[in-house]
């Protein structure tokens, strides 16, 4: 086995591609006799050749441009099932003489359509979101897909339709005998892909099957009688060569069938989306590699194009076939572009070399994929979904089971609304509750200021709300609210909506109904960060039954927020004024630094400064600006008479950490850093002093920067 990094050898390439490539040739004449079954059977010889040629398409474009180390890609066992599904439809449906050419002209709509898909998703960039499908409905349909591959592999076998209520039907041996060899081969395969034999014993084992029975079959009996007993896929009406979709194909179609089946041709597009993302899911864990899934979806779309103008089937990454070519040690183009010439090859002989393959061969292969798939689907369901999971997929499964494919998907559609509704109503739309005395604004106050708001913090709260907000959230808001409003003199209640994502129009007439019970209640609301758009969608509240209530009362931020709620509570002490303390020290400082006055407007301190200067504020008001990470600009604080700025490049000779401009007129004193020194020597006290005004300035604002990484942690 060649390890990462290392060139594999041609010989490891070729007996790679050799196993691949005989798994993906009996795949392709499997899925025609799956989609071409019964009334269809002259279809299953240019059916088997055109997914040849399109499996050999989507494996060479996407090998081309994928971003991964190796990766095999081909006809899908869910776009196989979900067309088989339609096939049948339109063989009860359509005219006989218009049956095959309906049901190639439908898959050929279905697969441009589905390429579309691949395409929009990929170059809108959608490929993450599409990704948040739950596990659960996706797990239940992956087992569906198992069965209907089970279930179709053994009609492949006895080439006749079975339902679930007529399973006597292979009880007798005339029938039996058809079956029993095709699962005895599926079971083998199964057993020797789980226990991981080498990729070339499977590729031997399907060929060895084929041969095995020819052999067999005609030391007891002829060619001929193969053939007519109905051991062989073939014979057909007449040879046929492979031929891509012709115009000819259009005029004899059945558009009033194809019409009729519309939505299961879209379910095939959604499936196939849907398989898409967690084959490349699958493949990055699986693969260690780390790729674009906008850029897979893309390729893929491309890849479908041409395809599906061959008369190929819906085809992607191949999970299996890939990771089993990675731990080989396969990189690169090599084995998918040996693997289309093995393609190429069996294309050559035509519809002959198809007739030839055994139905219990055909139909085991596509059997083990399916048991293979119900294997899987088991071991999550022991250890990975819990009991509502595990039910829902379960139920997904039996009805696909009972009712088919497509009455599956919605079955699919329904639990995932479920799960939904169950795992959403379990989330609070409040992310936390703040009172004034743990949270305040980054406005610079004297301690006590800080104390008198800490006494009557009970007269506001904060709520920060995240998420999607619908139906059921406003009960939650309600009950977190209701219970502080009816237990204190509440006067202001700040509904932080940062974290929202989006309103549902039930969430819009409850605020507003919320808005109207506040002003009854002399309560007064206090919507932070609320988007433009949010608020648009909460002023058209009215619809002839309720009265718009529009937000009364928006703040830019939860700091401008937390502001206008502790202004209205202290009054007139909001007004920062210097004690004759602050007013002797600063007079003091005047003999060693720089009295000046400022303009509204006008920047004290440039965040690109480094002179360091410390800058003591004697009059006026003064705010720190910053960015964020997102590149807005935001408030760092705001600052009275008695502050101190530039405390932190002062002390340390860094760099300033923030903007700072005038918000009104100001004046105050600037220090140099030498003119501490100078304190010292000509004034001890007074630099003692100074020295510890700017100890307790640092230690307040690491007081409070710690509060806000704790409130961030939490």
């Amino acid at each position: 086995m060649t390890t990462r990094g290392e060139s594999p050898s041609l010989l490891t390439d070729v007996t790679t591609a050799f196993s691949v490539g005989a798994m993906s040739i009996g795949m392709a004449v499997s899925f025609a006799a799956l989609v071409f079954e019964g009334d269809l059977h002259d279809g299953i010889p240019r059916a088997a050749l055109s997914f040849m040629v399109g499996s050999a398409v989507v494996l060479v474009v996407i090998a081309w441009r994928s971003s991964f180390d190796v990766v095999i890609s081909g006809a899908q066992d869910t776009a196989g099932v979900v067309a088989a599904a339609i096939a049948a439809a339109i063989a009860v449906d359509a005219a006989p003489d218009q049956a095959v050419e309906t049901t190639i002209v439908a898959l050929a709509i279905a697969g441009f359509v589905t390429a579309f898909v691949f395409l929009l998703v990929g170059r809108m960039r959608l490929g993450e979101t599409a990704r948040s499908i739950p596990f659960t409905v996706i797990s239940g349909f992956m087992a569906g897909t198992g069965w209907l591959l089970l279930h179709g592999g053994i009609e492949v076998m006895i080439d006749h339709r079975i339902h679930l209520d007529e399973l006597d039907y292979l009880i007798p041996w005339d029938v039996a005998q058809f079956w029993i060899p095709g699962i005895v081969l599926a079971l083998l395969l199964v057993v020797a892909l789980d226990r991981g034999a080498p990729a070339a014993t499977v590729g031997l084992a399907i060929v060895f099957s084929a041969v095995a029975v020819h052999v067999v079959g005609r030391i007891g009996w002829s060619a001929e009688a193969l053939e007519s007993n109905h051991w062989l896929i073939g014979p057909f009406a007449e040879s046929e060569n492979w031929a891509p979709i012709r115009p000819s194909d259009f005029s004899n179609a059945d558009w009033g069938t194809i019409a009729g089946q519309a939505l299961p041709l879209a379910g095939l597009a959604t499936v196939s989306l849907i398989a898409l993302l967690l084959s490349i899911t699958s493949l990055e864990v699986a693969c260690e590699d780390d790729v674009q899934v906008d850029h897979e979806l893309d390729i893929t779309g491309v890849a479908n194009v041409a395809s599906t103008a061959a008369g190929g089937l819906i085809g992607y990454h191949l999970v299996g076939y890939s990771v089993g070519a990675d731990r080989l040690g396969a990189r690169g183009r090599r084995v998918p572009m040996l693997i289309g010439a093995m393609f190429a090859l069996v294309v050559l002989f035509g519809s002959d070399g198809v007739a030839l393959m055994p139905r219990a061969v055909a139909g085991g292969i596509l059997a083990a994929a399916g048991v293979e798939l119900l294997i899987d689907w088991g071991r999550q369901v022991v250890r990975e979904l819990n009991r509502l999971d595990a039910i829902l997929s379960g139920g997904v499964l039996l009805v696909i089971m009972i009712f088919g494919v497509l009455t599956g998907i919605v079955a699919g559609i329904l639990a995932a609304a479920i799960l939904f509704v169950f795992s959403y109503s379990r989330i609070t739309p409040v992310r936390q509750v703040h009172r004034l005395s743990t949270v305040h604004s980054n406005v610079d106050r004297a301690d006590e200021e800080r104390a008198e708001l800490t006494k009557h913090d009970h007269q506001a709260v904060v709520l920060e709300l995240e998420g999607y907000l619908f139906f059921g959230s406003m009960r939650k808001i309600s009950e977190v609210l209701r219970p502080i409003v009816d237990s204190s003199e509440l006067r202001y209640a700040i509904l932080d909506f940062r974290g929202v994502r989006g309103l549902d129009s039930s969430v819009v007439s409850g605020f507003g109904a919320m808005e109207r019970r506040a002003l009854a209640a002399d309560v007064t609301i206090i919507w932070s960060h609320l988007r433009d758009d949010l608020a648009e969608q909460l002023s058209s509240e009215g619809d002839g039954h309720h009265e718009a209530a529009p937000p009364r009362h928006r703040e830019k931020d939860l700091d401008h927020s937390l502001a206008f709620v502790e202004n209205q509570i202290l009054g007139a002490r909001s007004s920062r004024r210097i004690s004759e303390d602050e007013a002797r020290w600063m007079t003091a400082l005047e003999e060693y630094g720089e009295r000046f006055d400022l303009a509204p407007d006008q920047e004290l301190i440039d965040i690109s400064d480094m002179s360091g200067q410390l800058f003591a504020v004697v009059d006026g008001t003064l705010t720190a600006w910053g960015m964020t990470a997102a590149g807005e600009r935001t408030r760092f604080l705001q600052v009275g008479p008695g502050s101190l700025l530039g405390e932190v490049s002062f002390v340390t000779g860094h760099e300033r950490t923030a903007t700072v401009v005038a918000d009104t007129g100001a004046t105050v004193i600037a220090l140099y850093p030498s003119a501490l020194d100078e304190m010292g020597q000509r004034d001890p006290a007074l630099a003692i002093e100074t020295s510890q005004r700017i100890a307790n300035r640092l230690a307040n604002r690491l007081a409070h920067t710690s509060q806000r990484v704790q409130k961030l942690y939490n």
